[in-house]
């Protein structure tokens, strides 16, 4: 006699299940859906309730039904699903701006340092990003790309990893149109002339008659 197991099916989240007008805290929310959350369901799902104090755990009150996981993973695919030519444009302002900060940082540095190796090496970076050229894109190029934002870009590292991050989503975006159009397009066909075999010569010694190749009565 075997004994068999059955698969247990996993519990589904207390929130999932929560009906309008519940209560909830953030880190139940945080538990089941991620940070953007904040940006895709609050305050149509979630409205944010007083706090009470900073070291109150900020809390929310159910208005409408919460969405299911895969709800909400197709409602942040549609709602950070932008073109190419968008975020090129943001990776565009970000590297501006980093450019000019350096720059205003450079130029405004103490007497004691504006001739430094410190000094140099923002010099060198400032006009680095100010030399850059994102290329134009026109609207018959248009490619969709996925692109999460990121969080407390609170400082110049922070921002520049996240020009980066942009600028791999798009190269991303490509290879995969690139690919796509490599499908459709057919690989180029590649004709060989045909020699009469020596069956055919053999008859033509027999009958007299010329016995034409495929591609010499093609080309008749």
């Amino acid at each position: 006699m075997t004994n068999t197991k059955q698969a247990s099916t996993p519990k589904q989240p207390k929130l999932l299940s929560a009906k309008v007008g519940d209560v909830v805290n953030k880190i139940a929310i945080r538990v089941v859906f991620d940070p953007y959350f904040e940006s895709l369901l609050v305050p149509s799902v979630f409205v944010p309730l007083p706090r009470e104090s900073r070291k109150t755990p900020p809390t929310y009150r159910i208005a409408q039904p919460v969405p299911s996981l895969t709800q909400f993973a197709l409602m942040k695919q549609t709602r950070y699903t932008v073109t190419v030519e968008d975020l090129l444009g943001e990776v565009s302002s970000g590297i501006e701006e980093l450019g000019s900060e350096l720059r205003s940082w450079h130029d405004n540095l103490p007497d004691g340092l504006n001739a430094s190796s410190k000094a140099d090496e923002i010099d060198e970076a400032a006009t680095t990003l100010e030399n850059i050229a994102v290329p134009e894109l026109s609207s018959s190029e248009s490619v969709q790309v996925f692109f999460l934002p990121g969080f407390d870009l609170d400082s110049r590292p922070k921002r520049a990893a996240e020009i980066g991050q942009m600028i791999s989503a798009i190269t991303g975006a490509w290879r995969i149109r690139r690919a796509h159009w490599n499908r459709r397009i057919p690989a180029p066909r590649t004709f060989r002339r045909s020699k009469p075999s020596s069956a055919n010569w053999r008859r033509r010694l027999r009958t007299g008659r010329r016995v034409l190749p495929v591609d010499d009565v093609i080309a008749a």
